[in-house]
């Protein structure tokens, strides 16, 4: 599915922003972050630096030319329809998932998730299901 999202990683000092062409709905973003996870080829949490967390999330998923590139801000692209924020929250990964507005003056997101990695992956097909009941 063309769901298009983008995957902004932050740290206390920096954060890298990652956009993703397809299965960006919140049951691809879950397959995506425990691929990335299960792939061994980041830092293991709780130690997380936001270019380091990118870089092997790119590289665990990137199957082809053109399905993931880096984005320079998080609203580089006008077609996302779903972004996520990945940071640390004490020493637990931490995912916020929204849904993006691109009409009128300037962007938007509506957070329908904010709460721990393992939460977000144990209910992405509700959270999913209810952010496509809203729209």
């Amino acid at each position: 599915m063309g769901t298009r999202a983008i995957y902004t990683f932050e740290d206390a000092t920096d954060e890298r922003h990652i956009f993703v062409h397809y299965d960006g709905y919140p049951k691809g973003a879950a397959a995506y972050f425990k691929q990335w996870l299960d792939a061994g080829v980041s830092w293991t949490i709780p130690r997380f630096e936001a270019d380091e967390a990118a870089a092997g999330f790119v590289a665990a998923i990137k199957t082809g030319a053109g399905n993931v590139r880096i984005a320079g801000a998080r609203f580089s692209y006008s077609d996302v329809e779903f972004g996520y924020r990945l940071f640390m929250r004490g020493d637990a990964l931490h995912v916020q998932c929204a849904t993006f507005v691109f009409w009128g003056a300037a962007p938007a997101e509506n957070i329908i998730f904010d709460g721990p990695m393992t939460e977000f992956l144990d209910k992405a097909a509700e959270i999913q299901a209810d952010a496509y009941a809203a729209a």
